[in-house]
């Protein structure tokens, strides 16, 4: 597909070009909105396009704005739609918010799509790294995109506060707000370990645990901390990150509920971590927003989530597998392949986990949590599996369980009937 700037380009150079699709343009937002919510980054560059053609850049940009007015409640799932629309997706896992660059580029008297979206954005980065607001950068992703040369000034930046701790006295909110000190108090569930983890941290870093005041307690109200120098969502985040390694179970449920109804990619950790948790209701909100994220690296995740004595957990990762699609296919070819093991270490900590009184009998647990998660992987192959994935299946309906050789059954013919149609 031609991209944004390869677009414009194009336009100059031949301006009766017919290039671009006939599509509504941007000032009814509503065609935006039904791209961006259906992760649809293509269309949504057609119609950006579109408008860029009819209505020049500064009614392209307002356009924007009044579309991420609508859906303030999804800024997160704007923003990844906004980065990938104009082929800048290297600054999803930044600190950047879209807010602040379509506020730049209104005050511009004119908009050059070459490289302006790309320079004006880089800009805001620039500035947030020299204000300290490193916290979503992600170094190994950077090192690999064109923003590759802010490393050194973001490394010396996060030195720079770890510094700042030894200078004085400070308490768990001073260290919070920092980037290394943020990782360390939402690594986990808050709990009678906080202090020592915090302790453990300051002396990794050379610094005495004696400079820390007396503030620090596990019940420390760290849902009140104001992150200066960050834009008001990616305090809503950061905010979020520190709810769900809340004490209190509910907290964390409605934090990582959040996070999915915003669709920021880089909540994705926290989700990660957060389905793990020993209350299924936690688990089952975390599931579900990693589900709405859609990350093709998030299927491992997702795969391990079909083996959760929950099945409303299990119903909802076959369903978020289903909508990854194709990226998915090897995990579950994995899980379909592998013969059945049981790895008593793991289930009793599932058991621990999820406390399924039912089960009595441990052997039965395992077997009945492998089992499960094999028929989850099966009906999520019937939608989304190929020839390729046939041979598996028929290997997988002469298992001696009746449920597994009925789901493969059931699947194969799904597959044949999907291929069938398609010619």
């Amino acid at each position: 597909m031609t991209s944004l700037c390869d677009y414009v380009k194009i336009k100059k150079e031949c301006p009766n070009s017919n290039t671009v699709l006939q599509m509504s343009q941007l000032d009814d937002p509503s065609k935006a909105i039904q791209s961006i919510q259906g992760k649809d980054w293509d269309s949504l560059s057609v119609l950006i396009r579109d408008s860029i053609e009819n209505d020049g850049g500064k009614m392209v940009i307002e356009s924007l704005m009044k579309t991420y007015e609508v859906l303030s409640d999804q800024w997160g799932l704007f923003r990844r739609a906004f980065f990938h629309a104009f082929s800048i997706p290297e600054f999803i896992y930044t600190s950047v918010g879209v807010n602040d660059v379509l506020t730049r580029l209104n005050e511009l008297q004119s908009v050059d799509w070459d490289f302006q979206v790309f320079d004006t954005t880089l800009k805001v980065m620039e500035e947030n790294v020299r204000n300290g607001n490193t916290y979503f950068i992600d170094l190994s992703r950077l090192k690999k995109t064109r923003l590759a040369h802010l490393i050194p000034s973001i490394v010396n930046e996060r030195a720079a506060e770890l510094k700042s701790l030894a200078e004085e006295p400070v308490s768990l909110s001073d260290i919070a707000q920092t980037y290394y000190g943020y990782l360390c108090v939402t690594s986990s569930i808050r709990n009678r370990e906080c202090i020592r983890k915090v302790e453990a941290f300051l002396e990794q870093h050379s610094i005495s645990s004696s400079t820390i005041s007396s503030l620090i307690e596990p019940n420390l109200m760290l849902e009140d901390i104001k992150f200066e120098n960050v834009g008001s969502n990616e305090s809503t985040l950061l905010q979020l990150g520190i709810d769900i390694t809340s004490n209190n179970s509910n907290v964390r449920k409605m934090a990582a509920a959040k996070m999915g109804t915003i669709g920021d990619l880089r909540a994705e950790p926290f989700l990660r971590r957060s389905v793990n948790d020993e209350y299924s209701w936690v688990r089952m909100a975390s599931v579900q927003s990693l589900a709405q994220l859609c990350l093709p690296e998030t299927a491992d995740i997702l795969d391990e989530c079909l083996e959760d004595f929950d099945e409303n957990i299990r119903e909802i990762a076959v369903r978020g597998l289903i909508d990854i699609g194709s990226p998915a296919k090897q995990q579950l070819r994995n899980r379909m392949q592998a013969e059945m093991h049981f790895d008593f270490e793991s289930a009793v900590s599932s058991l621990d986990i999820a406390h399924p009184r039912s089960l009595d009998n441990l052997l039965a647990a395992i077997s009945y949590r492998q089992k499960n998660a094999l028929i989850c992987a099966i009906r999520v192959m019937a939608q989304i599996g190929g020839s390729s994935d046939l041979l598996i299946l028929e290997n997988l309906s002469k298992a001696e369980d009746v449920e597994i050789r009925m789901s493969s059954r059931d699947a194969m013919a799904a597959i044949e009937k999907r291929m069938k149609n398609a010619d």
